[in-house]
């Protein structure tokens, strides 16, 4: 498994926001009201979500723990996704 958790690649980056929109869904949040749990902009959110932005290591803790999950959790949802997403002969 390559560790992308600090990357900028954009394989990444999607993951990551799908893994955070997927969590935030399931509890039943709406974006509006994760962002003010969280303590960030609905905008911030919003990039985060679709993949443009890769929150600091602090947000992605508060993004996790208005999700009730733990940061880990986030990271590796991600990494396993962007993994899944590179061709086999990489």
């Amino acid at each position: 498994m390559t560790n992308r958790w600090t990357s900028t690649d954009p394989l990444f980056l999607a993951a990551f926001g799908e893994a955070v929109r997927r969590r935030r869904e399931q509890a039943g949040l709406e974006r509006k009201d994760l962002a003010e749990t969280a303590g960030i902009s609905y905008s911030y959110l919003s990039a985060i979500e679709s993949g443009q932005k890769l929150p600091s290591g602090a947000i992605q803790t508060d993004l996790a723990n208005a999700l009730g999950v733990g940061p880990s959790e986030l990271l590796a949802e991600a990494n396993r996704a962007s993994d899944e997403s590179l061709p086999s002969d990489v």
